[in-house]
């Protein structure tokens, strides 16, 4: 099969090849498919940029006031704001902001579709920072405080010259997983009609029938750009860490009515049960199939052997650096041009997310190996085990025992990202709860109580991951 790359020198009205391809977009109102994957492009940077601004912002104060002495009612307050936009899908807060807020609050009618992605992007990834936040600024030795304190500085005088410089300082790292993660994250903003990388793919591939050029060359922008933000992020890590350091553990004022009399039992059973079921079995599908794998995976990049190392390195990298969404989109447009037959929107989400979880299965098992102490191996090697005796009857259980918190945690993750599967028009619980509201009309009633029901049920399984963390111990 042979690949048409001038597919991107076309121009989109006429589809006639362009000399030159680049700056064309001024010529008599056309532009090249190049153009245009260079505009939505810049789109996504714009994003993911001015999102991660918010999240930076409000994650920091979030961050902050959780960790201020004698102030229980903003550390309360700082809890309620993390456990919310954290236990709540991306692409449900998205709708809220897009579907529900100008509507609701008209002061928001004529705010740009842009902004509201945005302030939907920012404040759901804010959760997670603050989190990082808060964990940088308990992880500080307590004399850094009360040295601050000795020197005469107020609360706002040594959280700003003693704390926080130290604190970010020590999340550099995780900040690093987030920059990346809310380029990919951006993705979202397809669902309501920007223009940018994911749209701009879809789009392209139904006009030109070129989708394997397109997704191809799409993919490997958001791949592009995730590495230069890792080493971007890894520069700023050198110049700024902390030598030595180990932390310890519109026109109108009134707001909308809103009635939610219309979502009887009758209506949840006919319209969002069955999509509830199916988001229930594919997280439970997805999560059994990406522990195997990514054990699989793990074992790989452990096992000294520089091919299988290599293979397994570069799946799982990749992986990471792909949003979800193009993922997603690739099994359901593209495996069946491939293969000559379709698979279906549920088989392709159960396809998708084992195979993308996988990758961050694989991360989880591999630091629960080598968590392991070396004598634990060596006892089994001078019992006479082999290596996949040692491995299977006295490693793995105990590294499997260690990551049950981590994995109970990126399985609540997954259940959320669950909601992705609606753009490919899959029957899940997001999928129920638009039907219902779009069938009786009462579309931002239906948004309000999924993101309802979704945070319930996220947080729930919070609390009992919070529980099994408590109970669970490794005796050293």
């Amino acid at each position: 099969m042979a690949f048409e790359w001038q597919v991107f020198c076309q121009d989109t009205i006429e589809r006639t090849v362009v000399a030159g391809c680049f700056g064309t977009g001024g010529n008599q109102g056309t532009q090249t498919y190049l153009d245009w994957l260079l505009s939505a492009w810049g789109q996504t940077v714009l994003v993911a940029g001015l999102s991660m601004v918010v999240a930076l912002l409000v994650g920091s104060i979030i961050g902050v006031i959780r960790t201020l002495p004698d102030s229980p009612w903003l550390a309360r307050f700082g809890n309620a704001w993390v456990e919310l936009f954290r236990n709540i899908p991306l692409l449900v807060q998205i709708f809220l902001w897009y579907h529900v807020v100008p509507v609701v609050f008209p002061a928001f009618a004529d705010t740009p579709k842009l902004m509201l992605v945005v302030a939907g992007l920012g404040l759901f990834t804010s959760a997670r920072i603050a989190e990082q936040v808060r964990a940088g600024v308990q992880a500080l030795p307590r004399g850094q405080r009360y040295a601050g304190m000795a020197l005469g500085f107020t609360t706002p005088q040594y959280y700003r010259y003693v704390l926080l410089p130290m604190a970010f300082r020590i999340i550099i790292p995780p900040l690093t997983s987030e920059a990346m993660n809310i380029f990919k994250n951006s993705s979202v903003a397809f669902a309501v009609s920007i223009v940018e990388l994911t749209f701009y793919a879809q789009q392209v591939a139904e006009e030109t029938s070129r989708g394997i050029e397109v997704y191809m060359a799409v993919t490997a922008l958001y791949v592009v750009s995730a590495l230069a933000i890792n080493r971007i992020m890894a520069f700023i890590e050198k110049r700024v860490r902390v030598p030595g350091f180990v932390a310890s553990t519109g026109g109108g004022t009134e707001m909308h009515a809103l009635d939610f009399s219309f979502f009887t039992w009758d209506v949840f059973r006919a319209y969002v049960l069955t999509g509830m079921y199916f988001s229930f079995a594919l997280t439970a599908v997805a999560t059994i199939g990406g522990i195997v794998f990514g054990t699989v995976l793990a074992l790989m990049r452990l096992s000294g052997i520089k091919p299988l190392e290599l293979v397994a390195a570069t799946y799982v990298n990749g992986m990471r650096s792909i949003p979800l969404l193009m993922v997603l989109l690739w099994f359901f447009l593209l495996v069946p041009f491939i293969i000559g037959r379709p698979i279906g929107a549920e088989m392709t989400a159960v396809i998708t997310f084992i195979a993308f979880e996988a990758a961050y299965f694989s991360e989880i098992v591999r630091a629960g190996i080598q968590s392991i102490a070396r004598g634990q191996v060596y006892a089994g090697q001078a019992l006479g085990m082999t290596y996949g005796q040692n491995m299977r009857l006295v490693i793995l259980p105990q590294a499997f025992r260690n990551m049950i918190p981590v994995f109970l945690t990126q399985t609540i993750i997954l259940f959320q990202d669950t909601s992705l599967v609606y753009i490919i028009t899959a029957h899940d619980m997001l999928h129920g709860f638009t039907v219902a509201g779009n069938n009786l009309s009462h579309s931002r009633e239906a948004y309000i109580l999924a993101a309802v029901l979704y945070f319930v049920i996220c947080y729930t399984l919070s609390w009992v991951v919070k529980r099994v963390q408590q109970k669970i111990a490794i005796i050293r």
